[in-house]
């Protein structure tokens, strides 16, 4: 279809289609570049070295032009994007309430799931570590037994007894692995639906002792907010990964449930 056609079906009956923005603006204020195209001439008339002061005039009248047109530009700019903020404005509430109400039932589900997972992931790693103790208990026993049966002469019981010993050995490390997990692999399951229910741990940073931190900050330190210190403490992790340590500050683990 020709650039021809295609304008005349959008002005036809029917057609609904404006022309791009830059085209109606270049109409609009085609008497404005008109302007700066004399001020752009005008300029390259003035003198190229200033010599004298009556060389200062025709450089003056040019600025004064340019900064009185610049003026006006920039009043119409602002005149004509005016809609278009409004319009920004208008679209951002409308879609905010929707935002702010699925982010409250987010975080309000998101946070029941928590407790449960933070208790999951707890119970998880007291049985793994549970399981490590009593399997250590039974590989010394086993062991016990097969140096016994080793003294007495016993070879085949002391074999089947070290044997044994070898298999709790191997359940403790398991075990030990287990309790090692993160709170993710402690805790993930999948519904019926196919949702995986998971928990990742974040690496947080808190103030437990306030006057501990204002007063590593000197003189400057009654003057900071404890919201100024959280988030100074906030970009501290984040660098450091707390591998340096802050009298007043915590570091630790905070498991938060996440779904997929």
């Amino acid at each position: 279809m020709s650039a021809a056609i295609a304008e005349a079906d959008r002005h036809g009956i029917g057609g609904n289609n404006p022309p791009p923005l830059m085209e109606i603006l270049a109409e609009r204020f085609k008497p404005f570049g008109e302007e700066i195209e004399r001020i752009a001439v005008e300029a390259n008339k003035t003198p190229k070295t200033v010599k004298a002061d009556d060389d200062l005039d025709p450089i003056g009248v040019v600025v004064k032009d340019a900064k009185a047109m610049l003026k006006r530009a920039k009043a119409a700019k602002a005149t004509e994007k005016e809609p278009f903020l409004t319009g920004g404005k208008t679209v951002d509430a409308f879609f905010a309430v929707m935002a702010d109400r699925l982010d409250r039932i987010i975080a309000s589900l998101e946070d029941r799931a928590t407790i449960y997972q933070r208790a999951k992931a707890a119970e998880e790693r007291r049985k793994a570590e549970d399981a490590a103790r009593k399997a250590r208990e039974a590989e010394e026993a086993a062991r016990l037994k097969a140096d016994k049966a080793a003294e007495e002469g016993r070879t085949a019981t002391a074999a089947r007894a070290e044997a044994k010993a070898e298999t709790a050995a191997d359940r403790a490390a398991e075990a030990d692995r287990r309790a090692e997990a993160s709170a993710a692999d402690l805790s993930r399951s999948r519904g019926a639906s196919g949702t995986l229910a998971s928990a990742k741990t974040l690496k947080k940073v808190r103030i437990v002792d306030l006057a501990a931190v204002t007063k590593s900050c000197g003189p400057l330190g009654p003057y900071i907010t404890s919201e100024m210190i959280q988030k100074a403490a906030n970009n501290w992790l984040r660098r450091t990964n707390g591998l340096e340590t802050i009298a007043g500050l915590e570091v630790f683990d905070d498991v938060k449930a996440t779904f997929r």
